[in-house]
């Protein structure tokens, strides 16, 4: 008996989306310094966009089961995350030249590439975890890497999740948590005392463990509550995110503000984000209070729906190709007019960035959307070729 696939959680589907939106920005973000002012607007975009990496991570343990085979889940985490991170770089290897000098054409800068050179390349990155092996506007894939260090993990979580030991998973993820804040503190501010950071699994990992809990959490609470409590809570997770917010945004632009009195140099200062970025703990609360409002919204028209899940299907192939658009444009100027045509106000900035991201964002998902229906037809055909030649 055929079984029928459940859709995917449109809400899952909304937080891809929306850190997919994130990842945009940090990669099109001006700097916080112009000269030596210091502009609260690029900081206020650091923070709205500094959970982005924590939330993926979150949404990679919303699904961990302990009726999961493992095998499979290695085998999704090759053909799905793997392999076309690979054809991305091999890509690279003909493309990097039209990126960087628009006047080259396409076929020029094929001319020019050194496919066996870069495949190595690409080997030496993967066996090494080393990002700057796979070349320029390869330097976002990073986070797969770190993905790959998680996968590693997945065998204890799925075995201890079989024998239902969860609590040894929430001590792995508190000990985590204990020593990467321990770490964040005395990173800043040199601790008076000698406190001894137990050892622990990466930030992937944990974050991976805390999403499984948060998940499982959020949809028991969502079977389980009445309307009236369940917005409560939702308007409770998306007070928390708002106050951590305003705490960060302050935290960081003390930073800046002490680093600017202290005489550090304004190039160090703008690629400082201390604060606001995924290895700080305060933004991986900020992370699980904006999925914990997202996974708590209440039920949308099923076009609605249908609309956010097809966004969200396209979200991992948009985070692999805007590096190539945001570049490209950079060197066309594209984006230099568009930051004059906003301006540099408070508002102009914020404006900028948002627009700016969302284009990049639609040019992204309607070339992967015609992508698609170009390889169905393709095989459409493929298919009835071959049905008339039988």
């Amino acid at each position: 008996m055929n079984q029928i696939k459940s859709p995917r959680d449109w809400r899952v589907e909304l937080l891809r989306v929306i850190a997919c939106f994130m990842v945009i920005i940090i990669h099109i973000r001006l700097y916080p310094f112009s000269g030596t002012t210091l502009r609260d607007s690029v900081i206020l975009m650091y923070v709205l966009s500094g959970p982005s990496v924590a939330i993926f991570f979150l949404i990679s343990g919303f699904f961990f089961r302990g009726t999961q085979s493992i095998l499979h889940i290695w085998k999704r985490f090759l053909t799905s995350v793997i392999c076309p991170a690979m054809v991305l770089i091999m890509a690279l290897s003909f493309l990097r030249p039209w990126i960087a000098q628009p006047e080259i054409s396409l076929l020029q800068s094929m001319r020019m590439a050194h496919p066996l050179q870069d495949f190595l390349s690409m080997l030496r990155g993967f066996l090494c975890l080393d990002v700057v092996s796979f070349g320029s506007y390869a330097e976002h894939l990073w986070y797969i890497l770190s993905y790959g260090t998680m996968m590693l993990w997945v065998p204890i979580i799925i075995g201890l999740l079989r024998a239902h030991e969860e609590r040894i998973l929430l001590l792995l993820m508190g000990f985590a948590f204990l020593h990467f804040t321990l770490d964040n503190l005395n990173g800043l501010y040199p601790l008076p005392i000698a406190l001894y950071r137990p050892e622990c699994i990466g930030k992937p990992t944990m974050y991976a463990i805390a999403g499984c809990f948060l998940y499982r959490h959020v949809t028991v609470r969502r079977s389980t509550l009445d309307r009236s409590v369940e917005a409560r809570e939702r308007y409770a997770c998306l007070l928390l995110e708002l106050l951590l917010s305003i705490a960060l945004f302050f935290l960081q632009k003390q930073l800046y503000v002490k680093g600017l009195q202290m005489g550090q140099d304004i190039a160090a200062l703008n690629a400082n984000y201390y604060y606001t970025s995924w290895s700080g703990m305060l933004c991986g609360l900020q992370a699980i209070a904006i999925s914990a409002f997202i996974l708590m919204l209440p039920e949308i028209p099923a076009w609605a729906a249908q609309t956010i899940r097809t966004l969200g299907s396209l979200t991992f192939p948009i985070y692999l190709i805007h590096f190539i658009f945001t570049n490209h444009f950079r060197a066309l100027g594209i984006e230099q007019a568009a930051q004059q045509l906003f301006g540099g106000s408070f508002v102009g900035i914020v404006l900028y960035t948002l627009c700016y991201a969302a284009l990049i964002f639609a040019l992204c998902a309607l070339m992967i959307l015609a992508w698609r229906q170009m390889k169905q037809r393709l095989l459409k055909r493929m298919k009835r070729n071959l049905s008339t030649g039988n």
